[in-house]
């Protein structure tokens, strides 16, 4: 979890297309900061809260707020976006396969993340799931709902 820190996105990523042999494979994990928690400080934030207004919020919680300022805004669209540019694809996402596993009731929320799970129950409950299974697919895929994002990441045979 480290492309959240690095000076230039771009050029890490044009570094990992080079160095990967053609259907080579990465495993790239980092924040997601369309999440409602900023997870180096571990505290609420809006999602992609500007950095000025972050750190007010963090100096009212007593935390340094320099730190921000050394921290990309990643997000899914982003690097799906950067990604494509570059002729890597996403193979698998990891966050989007747990959390359809959990809204199946295939796998336990985690203890961490217990708050979720009363949004989660929602959509199982009778009265609501046929009015919340379009939600569902919206919050999971379009807001993305999950606090890192977990990818293999999958260079073109002909790249």
């Amino acid at each position: 979890q480290v492309i959240e820190h690095v000076e230039s996105i771009e050029k890490t990523l044009d570094e990992y297309q080079r160095i990967l042999r053609p259907n080579g494979l990465l495993y790239l994990a980092t924040g997601n900061y369309l999440w409602i928690r900023e997870g180096h400080y571990d505290m609420a934030m809006l999602p992609l809260m500007p950095k000025w207004l972050f750190r007010i919020w963090a100096r009212i919680r007593r935390k340094d707020p320099q730190f921000i300022n050394h921290v990309n805004y990643i997000t899914p669209h982003l690097l799906k976006r950067e990604l494509t540019r570059r002729e890597l694809f996403i193979q698998k996402n990891i966050c989007e396969s747990l959390i359809e596993d959990i809204l199946q009731g295939k796998q336990a929320l985690p203890d961490r993340y217990s708050y979720i799970r009363l949004i989660l129950r929602m959509y199982s409950h009778p009265f609501f799931h046929p009015l919340l299974a379009k939600l569902k697919q919206w919050v999971v895929y379009k807001i993305v709902f999950y606090p890192v994002i977990i990818l293999v990441i999958k260079k073109h045979a002909t790249s």
